[in-house]
């Protein structure tokens, strides 16, 4: 079973054709020869993590509402519609969720029509948010959700979502 996640169609020509190398030549091979991960189940790890995640990011989030709401109107006057990126990412378990940041780059394309570098797309107020982390901020929301936790391993970026193994891009 194949599921197509994340943003494919957010990388320049270049940046695809390394990625299809790159997954062509390690990503199988990576796939079989790790071992699988099978994470401890303690009272910590199915109760107090949850609860520490709610204890700090409930405030966190109330606290930050009045930037988030800045960053949002500086963003839609930096980059218009929508103010919001959303990729979707896989966290525990194999489920996906779906992220959401400030956007921080415009959607210029070359003359085939795929989009220029990142570098080459951030605008300065972007670079200032990302500078800062403060695109970030709005991940509070999806620890509250309990998409993420404030503390453990990164979820993954993803561009297919297999039953036996995840591929990250």
């Amino acid at each position: 079973m194949k599921q197509s996640v994340g943003n494919s169609n957010l990388v320049s020509n270049e940046e695809e054709e390394a990625v299809r190398i790159l997954k062509e030549k390690n990503l199988q091979h990576k796939n079989e020869t790790s071992p699988k991960a099978n994470p401890r189940v303690s009272f910590y790890t199915k109760y107090g993590k949850r609860f520490l995640d709610i204890l700090i990011a409930l405030p966190a989030f109330i606290i930050l509402l009045p930037f988030n709401i800045l960053f949002g109107i500086c963003t839609f006057f930096d980059v218009g519609m929508p103010i919001f990126y959303r990729q979707t990412r896989v966290g525990k378990d194999g489920k996906t969720f779906t992220l959401i940041k400030f956007r921080n780059m415009n959607n210029k394309t070359d003359a085939d029509g795929k989009l220029l570098p990142p570098t080459k797309r951030v605008t300065k107020f972007g670079k200032f948010m990302r500078k800062f982390s403060l695109d970030e901020l709005l991940n509070f929301w999806s620890v509250l959700k309990g998409d993420m936790s404030i503390i453990g391993p990164r979820d993954r970026k993803s561009t297919r979502l297999n039953s036996s193994h995840l591929e990250q891009s």
